[in-house]
């Protein structure tokens, strides 16, 4: 679900061309990808503490999302 959500969010910057978020949102992707790898068998889960990382990390990421760009 978290990589889905982060998929989902760094699409939505790139079409934007919101790069701060997409810069942000790439790392996450990336470590993601890298848990799947060796969550294929046995399947593990991430715990408590990293659910609750990826959850925090994607509320950061909306608040920059809605943040407003001020130009000079």
């Amino acid at each position: 679900m978290g990589l889905v959500a982060t998929l989902t969010l760094f699409a939505a910057a790139m079409l934007r061309h919101n790069l701060p978020l997409a810069h942000a949102t790439f790392p996450l992707v990336g470590a993601l990808l890298g848990f799947l790898i060796y969550n294929i068998n046995p399947p593990r889960f991430p715990g408590r503490f990293g659910r609750l990382l990826i959850g925090f990390l994607l509320g950061c990421y909306g608040m920059i999302w809605t943040r407003r760009r001020r130009h000079c």
